[in-house]
Parts: C-alpha cells; structure tokens; sequence
C-alpha cells in the first residue's frame, strides 16, 4: 500500500480586473469580480514535479528499478475543472479531476489531439479528485475510486506515490515517465503533461516446452530440429529468419524425445510490448515459409513457461470403425486429422482397392462430401451410412479421403485406413428382430371410424408385411388389412394390431402396436330441425316432428321446455298448453339414440304461448239508481261466456274514464250534473284475454230538488207588528248552499241572501203587511255561486198562516 500525502499551500492573489484567456494558456477558475473590492479570478497553470520515495529529493533523471517508488507533486490543477466525462463512475455533473500515470505512452500519446487508448499503457494509476467530488460518488462506484484516490486540494495542488513497474509492458518507440491528463474521457489540453523517468524494463526468461513435433512432412527433411523465435505479432513468414535482433533458439534433433522437447530458456528483452509479440516454431535449418512452419501463438504477458505445440505441418491420417449395425443398415464412424483448414474432401467407405470402381455420384457407396473440409485444428469427423444387405463378409472394406472435385488416384488420395465388421455385427445384419420404432395405431378410435397400423421401423429393407387387429386381446375374425372399420360392438373395447414382418434369408420379426379404447361414435346430427306445430293458446296442443337425422335406426326422445328450461312431465310428442305458460317460449328438445354411438340432440323452433280467448257478455252491463246530483249510482255486471272471471269497473262521464272511479257504486259528483255516465266493465281470468263490456249511458244527470222549510214566528199580528219568518234550505252534497230567499205574505215580498255561513238557514223579518186572514206564508229559494250548478230553485209553504189584524 502507498502512502496518500497530501501539502497545502497559502497563495496570495492579486486584484485583476479582468482576465481573457486565450486558446492553449492557463485556466481561469471563475469571472472577474464587479468591484475591485471582490477575490480576482485565478489563473491555474497545471505543473508536477516527482520525487524519490522520501518525497524530498528530486527524482531527475535518477534511474529507477522494478519496485521502486516515487512521489508525484502537482500544482496548479483547477479543482473544479473537467466537469462532463461518460457520467461513471463519476456523475457527469462533476469535477472529474485527473489522471496520475506512470506508463509508457507513445510520442504523439494526448486524448485532446485524439490519440487512441491503446497508445497509452499504463502501469500504476492515481486519481487526483477533491473530497467533495469523491463524497457526491455513487456507493457502488466509490470504493472504486478511493482505491486510488489522491486528494486534490483547493488550491489545486496535490501530492501521491507511483510505484515503478512493467506490469502492461510499453509501445514501439514509447517512453516512460509521469503522466497527467483529465479524467473519465473529458479532454483538457492544459493539464496534459509528460515528466520522463529514467526506466530500463528488466529482461524475462521464459521455458519453452513443446510437443507433437513428429511425422513432419518429408520433404522437410527434419535432421536439423527446429527454430523457435520472438517475432512482433503478424510478422509475416518469409521475413522470419533464425538470428538477428529477436531473441531465438535453436532445438536440435536430439533434444526431441516423442515429439517432445524443452523446457528450454528463452531470454526477451524487457522493453518488448508482451501481447505484441508472438513465438514461431519452423522446421530447421532454413527459413519460415508455410511449408516448415510447426507452430505459432501470441507470447502471454506474464509467466515463466510457455507451452508451444506443434499445430501445423502433419500429414493427413484418417481411421474408421463401425459403430452400430443392424438389419437394414451399419454406420462408419470416420475420424481425420492434419488436414488443411476449410479444403473440401470427399470420404468413403469401400471395399478395399477398389476405388477405380467409384462412380461419379458414388455409384450407390456409402460415399460424403465435405465442402468444408477441417475445422481450424486440422479434424472433421463423418458418419457413413450403408445397406445392410449389400455386404459381403467375404471381402475386405476400407474408408478413404480424397481432394474434392477429383476421382480417387495415387495424386488426389489424401488417407485410408481399413475398416472391419465384428462377430456380432454380422450377425445383427442379418437379422430383423425388434422392431426400432414400434408399429402404432392412429385413426377415428370411436364407432364409425376407421383406423390405420403403421409397420414400424425395422432393421431390414423390402420387407413384406402382415397385419392381424385384436378386439380386447382376442383376433377379430377376418380383420388382416393395415385399416380397420370400428363398429358398435367395439365400444369400449381396446383394439390393437400386431404387424409381422419377414424377408428372405431374414429371421421374422413381430411387433404390436399399442392398443386404443374404443369411444362411442360421433352422435346423431339433424340435417333437418325437429319442427313444432298446434296451437299455442292456453289449452291448445302443441306436436312436435322427429326432424331428419344423418343416422338410421335411431331412437327418439322428447323433453318440452318452457323459456328453455325442462317442463316436468312433458316427455312426449304433444303438449297442452298450460295456463302457467301464457306469455312463455315453448320449444321441445329431441334427443336421438343408436347403440355405440353418443346422443345426439336438436331443438325445434319456439312457439310463445299465447292467452285463450277473452271472455264475452252474453247479457250486456246495466246501472241503476236515479241519474241527479248526489245520488248512489251501481253497475249490474251483466252474463259472461267464461265462468270464473272477476270484473274491474271503469265509471265513465260523457265517454271519458272518471278518475278513481273503479267500484261497482259511484256516487253522482257536481261535475256529472248534466253529463252523461256509463261504465266499462273488464271481465279477467288467468290464462285468457281481458274481455270488456260497456253500459248504456244513463240520462243526463239532473239537479237536485233542495228541501226548504218555512216558519212565521206568530201565527196573527197586528198590521203594525213586525215578525220573523225563518227558511230553512236543505241540500244533500250541499254542506252550505248559496242563493236568494224570497218570503211573500199575501201580496207583499221579502227578499234576502242566503250565504255561506248562514249555514242554510236564514231568518227575515216582515212588516207593514196587509190586513187579512190566514194569509199564505211561502218561501222561494234561488239558488247562486255553486249550488246553482247543483239545485233547483224550490217554493215551499209554512203549515201555519199569518193573520194580520
């Protein structure tokens, strides 16, 4: 772990009252203040300087070692500059500070001229950031970061150690020292700056181990051993020689046990950028060309040893063996190896020699091409396929790879190798035995249907088949077809097939196939709907058809539904309409039955049930009682054709319903007086239509006489007496009638009103009447206001006459 130092420097700064900066010179840390009373603006001008490890003495050009370590002081460096970046691990909205490298960099190595990352390679890294920007960092990046954290002060300063290391290697023509550059992608040309340190890299010494150095091509004339050599990566090989300034060795023929050598030291020098480099081996003593060249890989960056085997330059070999065999067919496994990478080849598996015999197209050999040829190892595999039947024990096989688009010769065969057939592969091509997929049975498995047998996958060619279908384990008589009829004695039962195959010169194989249950077939369906006709009145029959079915001898039966729901009881073809399905849907549901089959079912049309007839006076509807105001009128609801009805009563005045007038008596109201009343009388039963009759209208409806009683005070006066004569008016429905009260004694009149609050009863007072004896006494009402509309004017004469003296 390196110790984090950290300086803090008291500046002072002059009063400026403006600053411009032009492109390429020092930063400005913020505006001109208004007044000059205000802090100036700072100019940063970044600088580092290194030191020895105590942080005291200067590094200069002091050569350092592997190990070593140095501090690094920066000034200058604007704290709150370099905000943007890629936004992590430091928020965008922030500082992103800078970079403190020790690296080897390329000459033209800065992010703001566009060099690439690749130029720089860095060995030990500082992040220079202040603590405020590292404490607004997100927790899951954080600890990242203080990893390697160096604080940057206000003033922008800072101080850290580097530690002196070829951990990445360098670039071609790169230099070592210090270098600093803004953070997370942001560029800022200002704050770019090299300080070179004095670094020689140490030299590595790798051990070299190989294998697989046999069977090397012939012409190569491999006496000499080999070459291993570092070479930049991509090095082509004609420009790859033993010697010269890339370190090489030489291992000779003797140190090559089994294809085997090393390990064998190989010395690098440190300055070689690691993953630029690579190692060759080729076949000594001479030049690399593709013909000598054995192998060739990237040289690993850290590490001691090294493995480097043989990967190129072998002579193709190819071997076969069968590795399953059957009846009907055998299969040559094929595997090959040292071929050209991606070179088509073609691969067979032949009787051996005879490969003048191959026709084009193969000539019905187990023969495939393979456009690609090897993979990048130098192997391809291949599955051969042949018939059974077309192999003769006798004679010898062999599998063969030759170049592609040519016929098999001595020029174009690549490899051979023999192939033979064991004892119990023979045996099994000539034998059918199990079958490899099992015959299955597929089809309408339901009565009426039909059902198929496949014969299965067997081990044999141009075999003849048998069939023969079982019916619950037990052979159905006749049924030796691969199709089979399902009929109703089937239903439930569970049918198979056993499938026998046999081939001359072939043991005979047999297989059954899984049985099926039997479901009932496929119900009766109505081409032609069941059809319901009859009447739908309350009491009327309703009779329903069978309807047209795709089946014969089906069996029938009928449920009657009302608004779909069953009706209990009706199950037969007619129904009577009941009085409880007025107003409702009647249909009828047929259901259609045939053994082994499924029910089939069809509903008829619907027929809403309507009301019986209403019921008719046969004796119309009369009304008694007197036709005048106040009087107590009743209906005589006449003869009905329907027993059972009851009657609503409608009082009508001049036509027109009265309202609230709905019983068999209505009492005579103002409003009928001189109108005339009438009455509908509706004759209802459940089930049936509501029948009305209506009355005869009565005569107009006459006033009502008012009683009026007249009473003298005195029976005899004198002429120059006064007396009271009192007249009583009396009106049924007339609490408090209105009008004029005329009183005559003899000859003369005395006239008064009566009013409301007389209550019907007024009181006049005569005098000055003429002398005579028994004189009449009669008072006349007339009467005014509402009672005129109701009463008649009435005279009547009091009991008692007057006599004046």
């Amino acid at each position: 772990m390196f110790t984090r130092f950290k300086a803090r420097v008291t500046r002072a700064v002059a009063s400026l009252t403006a600053v411009t900066l032009l492109a390429g010179t020092a930063a400005v840390g913020f505006a001109a203040p208004a007044s000059a009373d205000e802090e100036t603006p700072t100019v940063w001008t970044p600088q580092i300087e290194l030191f020895a490890a105590d942080g005291v003495t200067p590094l200069g050009d002091t050569e350092v070692q592997e190990g070593d370590s140095i501090v690094v002081k920066g000034t200058g460096f604007a704290p709150d500059a370099n905000v943007g970046g890629r936004g992590m691990p430091i928020p965008n909205t922030l500082p992103q500070g800078n970079y403190v490298v020790f690296g080897n960099f390329a000459e033209n190595w800065r992010p703001s001229a566009g060099a690439a990352s690749s130029v720089r390679k860095v060995s030990d890294q500082r992040w220079a950031l202040t603590e405020a920007t590292v404490e607004q960092i997100p927790s899951n990046f954080k600890q990242t970061v203080l990893n390697q954290w160096a604080e940057l002060e206000s003033d922008g300063t800072f101080e850290t150690e580097l530690a002196i290391t070829n951990k990445e290697g360098g670039v071609p023509t790169g230099k070592w020292g210090v270098y600093t550059y803004a953070g997370s992608g942001v560029n800022n040309a200002d704050q770019e700056l090299f300080v070179p340190v004095n670094f020689t890299p140490e030299d590595r010494t790798v051990s070299v181990s190989g294998t697989g150095y046999t069977n090397l091509p012939p012409a190569t004339a491999f006496s000499g051993g080999a070459y291993v050599a570092v070479v930049p990566k991509g090095t082509e090989l004609e420009n790859i020689s033993q010697g010269g300034s890339l370190p090489s060795i030489l291992i000779a023929t003797a140190a090559i046990q089994n294809g085997a050598f090393g390990p064998r030291a190989l010395k690098i020098p440190g300055e070689l950028r690691y993953e630029e480099y690579e190692l060759v081996a080729w076949v000594a003593h001479g030049f690399a060309n593709a013909d000598t060249v054995l192998a060739r890989q990237a040289l690993p960056a850290t590490g001691d040893a090294v493995d480097l085997p043989r990967t190129l330059n072998f002579l193709p070999e190819v071997s076969g063996q069968v590795s399953s065999a059957n009846g009907a067919d055998y299969y040559v496994s094929v595997q090959a190896q040292h071929f050209e990478e991606g070179q088509g080849v073609y691969v067979a598996f032949i009787e051996k020699g005879t490969e003048s015999d191959i026709q084009v197209g193969g000539g019905g050999l187990p023969v495939a091409f393979l456009a690609n040829g090897a993979d990048s190892s130098g192997e391809f595999t291949a599955i051969l396929k042949g018939d059974s039947a077309a192999v003769d024990f006798d004679k010898q096989y062999e599998v063969l790879v030759w170049q592609k688009h040519t016929m098999p010769t001595a020029q174009t065969i690549y490899a051979r190798s023999d192939v033979s057939f064991s004892a119990d592969q023979k045996v099994a091509m000539r034998t059918i035995g199990d079958a490899v997929e099992s015959p299955v049975v597929s089809g309408s498995a339901k009565v009426g249907g039909t059902l198929s047998v496949s014969n299965g996958l067997w081990n044999v060619r141009d075999g003849a088949y048998e069939y023969q279908w079982f019916r619950d384990g037990v052979a159905v008589p006749g049924a030796t077809n691969a199709t089979y009829a399902v009929v109703a004695v089937d239903h439930g039962k569970k049918l198979s097939a056993r499938v026998t195959v046999s081939k001359a010169e072939y043991t005979t194989g047999t297989a059954t196939a899984k049985a099926v249950t039997v479901s009932a077939g496929e119900a009766p369906k109505a081409t032609a709907a069941p059809v319901v006709t009859g009447s739908a009145k309350v009491g009327g029959t309703l009779t329903v058809s069978n309807g047209t079915w795709n089946e014969s001898g089906v069996t029938y039966a009928y449920q009657w539904l009302r608004d779909g729901a069953a009706i209990s009881g009706a199950t037969s073809n007619k129904y009577t309409i009941a009085v409880s399905d007025s107003g409702r849907k009647i249909s009828v549901r047929v259901t259609a039955t045939k053994v082994g089959y499924n029910s089939g079912v069809a509903t008829s049309n619907v027929h809403t049930a309507g009301q019986a007839d209403a019921a008719k006076a046969t004796t119309k509807p009369s009304v008694t009682g007197t036709a005048k105001f106040n009087s107590t009128l009743r209906v005589k609801q006449g003869t009905w054709n329907v027993s059972g009805v009851k009657y609503n009563y409608q009082w009508l005045r001049n036509g027109k319903a009265i309202k609230g007038a709905t019983k068999s008596t209505y009492k005579v109201k103002s409003a009928d007086v001189g109108k005339r009343l009438s009455v509908k009388v509706t004759a209802t039963k459940t089930g049936h239509a509501n029948g009305s009759s209506t009355t005869s209208a009565t005569k107009k409806i006459a006033k009502a006489s008012p009683t009026v009683t007249v009473k003298a005070k005195k029976s005899t006066i004198k002429r120059s007496q006064k007396t009271t004569v009192t007249v009583t008016v009396k009106a049924a429905g007339v609490a408090k009638p209105t009008g004029k009260v005329t009183v005559k004694v003899g000859k003369k009149s005395f006239t008064k009103t009566l009013k409301a609050s007389n209550k019907g009863k007024v009181t006049i007072t005569v005098s000055k009447l003429n002398k005579g004896k028994n004189q009449k006494v009669t008072a006349k009402f007339t009467p005014s206001g509402s009672a005129k509309s109701v009463l008649t004017a009435k005279t009547s004469t009091a009991k008692k006459k007057l006599t004046v003296r």
